[in-house]
């Protein structure tokens, strides 16, 4: 059993027979999570040969059908006709690409808000230090590599092992490699570019080529370069990660917990996962961020709170706004925000301040994985952010629209819904149909609510229409049915439901 001390970098895998969780822990506090439930396993990554369904010239755009609920989309920049190099890529889609055709695709980008998944034709396949890109034309190595001795040597190492019509990724991770473990991983990248080859002759279109790793395993190749263990609570799950670090050089240790409590229980990352969902984020001064999504985009607002400062207002500000940087960057990660992001910091005349700030944000989003462009502060004091977009966020893995307001964050309140219930109740003795009785039924605040203030009104279109009490009506919801036989004895108008 793991003593489940938490490294500075620690990764636990929860697998069971449902869903797989991985959690990216940074000195005990969630960094990063991924959820994958085995019925609806993640499409990013994975190759399909797909059929074109439309061309659209006005959008420089195709629909591909690749077998999924939506056929997916398909912009020009993301289309590769041939080999690298082919100076047909800058001709009209149209030119190239036509209804009917069939593609070997990859999905860049998740199906979300009604919309289909993003497909690429240059294809990629990513190892633990290098990624092989198929179609490519060149080497290329990571920018946050600095020192230029090792850039030079995994340049010149990259150079040799590059196979011949192909690319090459150098990721951050390479640094220390030597050439025999990039070859090794290398050859393990291109191994399943094969696989892709060999399942295309044999693959019906539409149909999938090849399924992107499990969740355990992407995570392993994205952080385990840096990790100080991964903690695995299933058997099956530990032993294909051992299978995959035993040729690391370097390897975190590997541990299978077998406690009697549950693994993100003992851990305290439960909490922390139902925290990543509210919309409040308290900061440790006593300020706090205000957090809201739409499909447009996601705006943050920062807060002062309860933290008064030291000195003067300006101080107050900034430092409540250098403390919201460090914790916005580290929420866009947790929460896996992408798209428009706006930010509201207090307002700062200093642009001295202005700076310090931004230069903390764009800190923090540098030594993510994940590509962010950041604006300077606008006229109002705003930040505007655009953050690369490849799997759903948290919010859309772990929760749900609210079936009452639709994700609005709003319903009706009591009044309103009660004057909708008069609005009905008035327009059908109106129409002066002698033969039917109507029973409109509300929440019970809404009822008491009408009860308390609009009792004489309710009296006097008895018993042609009359309320009735029903705790199964949502409190916004105003139902209604009508009756022949006289309102007070209807079906459900009963003094159980409290008829008024």
């Amino acid at each position: 059993m793991t003593s489940r001390l938490p490294g500075d970098r620690s990764l636990y895998v929860n697998a069971t027979p449902e869903v797989v969780r991985v959690a990216l822990l940074e000195d005990g506090r969630l960094a990063q999570l991924d959820v994958e439930p085995h019925h609806r396993p993640a499409l990013t990554g994975n190759v399909y040969r797909g059929r074109v369904n439309r061309v659209l010239p006005g959008m420089q755009a195709a629909f591909v059908d690749i077998a999924l609920e939506r056929t997916a989309f398909l912009a020009a920049a993301d289309y590769q006709a041939t080999a690298a190099g082919d100076d047909a890529e800058r001709a009209p889609l149209e030119t190239r690409l036509k209804a009917g055709q069939d593609i070997v695709v990859q999905v860049t980008k998740e199906p979300r808000a009604g919309k289909g998944a993003r497909l690429t034709s240059a294809l990629s396949f990513p190892g633990k230090g290098v990624v092989y890109l198929p179609f490519g034309a060149a080497v290329a190595i990571s920018r946050r590599i600095e020192d230029e001795a090792e850039r030079s040597r995994l340049q010149a190492a990259a150079d040799r092992l590059t196979p011949p019509g192909g690319g090459l990724i150098v990721r951050t991770a390479a640094v220390g490699m030597s050439a025999e473990e990039l070859a090794t991983d290398l050859e393990w990248c291109v191994r399943r570019w094969r696989e892709v080859e060999a399942a295309a002759l044999a693959t019906r279109v539409p149909g999938l080529l090849y399924r992107d790793l499990d969740p355990a395993r992407r995570a392993l190749l994205d952080h385990g370069a840096s990790l100080d263990r991964v903690v695995v609570d299933d058997r099956v799950t530990y032993d294909r990660l051992a299978a995959d670090l035993a040729v690391w050089p370097a390897a975190p240790a590997l541990e299978l917990d077998a406690g009697h409590t549950p693994l993100f229980d003992a851990t305290a990352i439960e909490p922390q996962i139902a925290a990543a969902l509210e919309p409040r984020v308290a900061l440790a001064s006593g300020g706090f961020l205000m957090i809201e999504s739409t499909e447009a985009m996601t705006t943050i607002d920062v807060n002062t709170g309860s933290f008064v400062g030291h000195a003067d207002q300006a101080s107050t500000a900034l430092a409540t706004n250098l403390e919201a940087a460090a914790a916005i960057a580290e929420q866009l990660r947790l929460r896996n925000l992408g798209g428009v992001i706006v930010v509201d910091f207090i307002d700062m005349a200093d642009p001295a301040a202005r700076q310090e700030v931004r230069t903390t944000l764009d800190e923090g989003l540098r030594r993510q994985q994940t590509r962010t462009e950041i604006s300077q502060f606008s006229g109002l004091g705003l930040v505007e952010l655009t953050r690369r977009r490849n799997r759903r966020s948290l919010a859309e893995q772990l929760a749900e629209r609210c079936p009452a307001c639709a994700g609005a964050g709003l319903v009706a309140s009591a009044e309103t819904t009660a004057y909708a219930a008069l609005r009905r109740m008035r327009n059908h003795v109106a129409a002066g149909d002698e033969t039917t009785a109507l029973v409109v039924s509300v929440h019970p605040d809404v009822a008491a609510y009408l009860a308390e203030h609009h009792a004489a009104a309710l009296g006097a279109m008895r018993p042609r229409a009359v309320l009735e009490s029903d705790a199964e009506v949502p409190r916004s919801g105003v139902q209604t049915r009508t009756s022949t036989a006289p309102a007070e004895t209807a079906p459900g108008a009963s003094i159980a439901r409290n008829s008024y």
